[in-house]
């Protein structure tokens, strides 16, 4: 784990991600966008921000590569057992909110 300062709130969080710089609240709160958060915005937020260790975040990605893609749109990519990788435009993981819409 790596202890950094967040660059929006400077305020000091743990995250599994070295490249992290943006605490889980303040990924949220960009993501609701003054609304009320919407269920995905959390996982965003979590994903995001580095909450998750590698192997949760694995079992996360596995877990949601067996449900319906019949949302994903067509600018992510997939490797060779079908799962969706990555958005094509920003290198996004599926699910997760990229500016590409």
């Amino acid at each position: 784990m790596f202890t950094k300062t967040c660059t929006v709130c400077n305020q000091s969080f743990e995250t599994h991600k070295n490249e992290a710089d943006t605490c889980y609240s303040c990924h949220l709160t960009r993501l609701r966008d003054g609304g009320c958060p919407e269920e995905g915005d959390f996982n965003t937020a979590t994903i995001l921000s580095g909450r998750l260790s590698p192997q949760e975040e694995r079992e996360f990605w596995q877990e949601l590569s067996q449900i319906d893609h019949s949302d994903v749109p067509d600018r992510f990519t997939r490797n060779d057992d079908g799962e969706y990788t990555h958005c094509l435009r920003c290198g996004a993981p599926p699910y997760v909110d990229c500016d590409c819409d």
